[in-house]
């Protein structure tokens, strides 16, 4: 009874890494790339519509 305890208790801690780790690497895909050396990221405007 105590070993199903304890191995209900391990899947649960696998599976909280596992979408830690998941939510983790979907935010950090999110972000641009850092600049080249020597450059930097200007935002740029793509509607045609102004934006105030």
């Amino acid at each position: 009874m105590e070993d199903d305890q304890s191995q209900m208790k391990r899947k649960l801690l696998i599976k909280r890494r596992f979408h830690q780790q998941a939510s983790k690497s979907m935010m950090l895909r999110m972000k641009s790339p850092p600049p080249v050396a020597g450059r930097k990221h200007e935002p740029v405007q793509t509607d045609l519509y102004l934006e105030e």
